[in-house]
């Protein structure tokens, strides 16, 4: 992979070789949701449909594809420059997203079930109004018309898109820039972005005002949409995080974006994020409109993963805005200036519901990796057939047995396969859960696999 040049989803009229050479990844299907024995990502639906008709995909036997991993070098921690990663391709049906090289997490608070909601882009991927029907997790983040969508109605759901990538303000400031449609149905549904030091990531960071998850990292900056009045429609908010504590940060604009431009589902705007060690600002250029433009005070760190987020919380109990209920955010054209890469290494499952089941990762583990997933329950897991040991939670705000945590542990280098344990937490005694793993590390080499033990004990 060359980093300083765009990383493209190209040609998808030959999907297979398209996405090798971009590093996206295709996943074995199962069509079903709710507590599965393991969630695997499909295509939407298996027949052709009229442009603009609705299909509710639960109703319709997936697709099923092979799954390709992308041979792409392990990059080097050393190289820094500009990473953009962009959607381009022209697929003939919504395409869920994966990729060797982006992590995604999406977590539905309802029985891992997202809300039943008509998703923008049609069923044949025509552009909004048309739109298409998704109930299933694995649906929720997918492609069409040259850029990536994500829509995630639930009780509470997110969804965090994070490449391999550290933004690095180490020798001065650093940009980081997304395109976002503007279009926003519900006050509760809403986008945001989280940079956080690479040690103190959380695979599901979230302000701590909210009930599900485990709250804050011990240390990040947050800009999030403000989910209040209308007239302060698509206005952010900017944070430091320090000790698992938040500060407001400032700036000139206090209107939201409505006030200054027409919203879109079909166009995308300019965000951008500059960032130092002493001042951060945010906002759109092509308008000269900044919410937040502040020194602060030395942050303490100068590298950091960049996650991507949309969340709905209730969004059928929202003020109507452009629409009504949950909304479809439409992206592209993620860029850091200057990045420096990290190994981050897929599974081939999105989630295991039950005891003693394993997932198997693409390659195996480098020297000095990370396991890195989300989790519901006491775990423990056990590495390529050793005995099984707790798995060791992110350090996280606070620890509600009911809801799901982010886990970051070190895995020994080698380790391809990992099998999960199940048990009650405190008082919680299930179901239980762990979902969209991957396995990080700042070190470029890794080990053959090494040879099984007989099995977990």
């Amino acid at each position: 992979m060359s980093f300083g040049r765009r990383i493209r989803l190209v040609g998808l009229g030959c999907v297979a070789m398209s996405l090798v050479a971009a590093g996206f990844v295709l996943a074995a299907s199962s069509s079903s949701q709710g507590t599965p024995a393991a969630d695997n990502a499909t295509i939407f639906g298996g027949a052709a449909h009229s442009a603009g008709s609705e299909i509710d995909h639960s109703a319709v036997s997936p697709t099923p594809i092979p799954r390709i991993v992308a041979s792409i070098p392990t990059p080097a921690a050393s190289a820094s420059g500009e990473y953009t990663l962009t959607f381009d391709g022209l697929p003939a049906i919504p395409l869920v997203f994966a990729s060797s090289n982006v992590d995604v997490q999406v977590h539905p608070q309802d029985d891992n079930n997202v809300m039943t909601q008509q998703a923008h882009h049609g069923s044949d991927c025509s552009p909004y109004p048309a739109t298409h029907t998704i109930s299933d997790r694995l649906q929720a983040v997918f492609l069409c018309k040259d850029h990536l969508m994500t829509a995630i109605g639930a009780g509470y759901g997110l969804v965090y898109i994070t490449p391999n990538q550290l933004v690095d303000f180490s020798n001065g400031e650093a940009v980081i820039t997304f395109d976002a449609s503007t279009f926003r149905s519900s006050d509760r549904d809403w986008i945001d972005i989280w940079v956080t030091p690479y040690d103190n990531n959380l695979a599901r960071p979230l302000d701590d005002i909210y009930p599900p998850l485990q709250g804050e990292p011990e240390r990040g900056v947050h800009f999030r949409m403000d989910n209040g009045p209308l007239d302060t429609s698509g206005r952010f908010s900017g944070f430091v995080i320090n000790n698992f504590e938040q500060v407001a940060l400032d700036g000139p604009e206090w209107q939201g974006y409505k006030a200054w431009l027409d919203v879109s589902a079909t166009r995308r705007d300019t965000f951008e994020l500059r960032i130092s060690r002493t001042h951060i600002k945010f906002g759109m250029p092509a308008y000269d409109r900044w919410w937040i433009d502040q020194d602060v005070a030395d942050l303490g760190w100068s590298q950091g993963i960049v996650q991507f987020g949309q969340h709905s919380y209730n969004p059928d109990k929202g003020a109507c805005i452009d629409a009504c209920g949950p909304n479809t955010w439409h992206w592209d054209n993620f860029s850091i200036n200057p990045a420096v890469p990290f190994a981050m290494i897929q599974a081939n499952t999105r989630g295991i519901y039950d005891s003693n089941q394993t997932v198997t990762f693409d390659t195996p583990a480098p020297k000095n990796a990370n396991l890195r997933f989300a989790g519901l329950g006491q775990i423990e897991v056990s590495f390529d057939g050793k005995p099984y040991q707790p798995a060791t939670r992110a350090a996280q705000e606070r620890h509600s047995p009911e809801h799901y945590s982010s886990y970051w542990m070190p895995i020994p280098e080698g380790t391809i396969d990992v099998t999960f344990r199940f048990s009650n937490d405190s008082w919680y005694g299930g179901p239980y859960g762990a979902q969209d793993f991957s396995i990080w590390s700042r070190s470029s080499s890794s080990a053959p696999p090494p040879t099984p033990a007989s099995g977990p004990s």
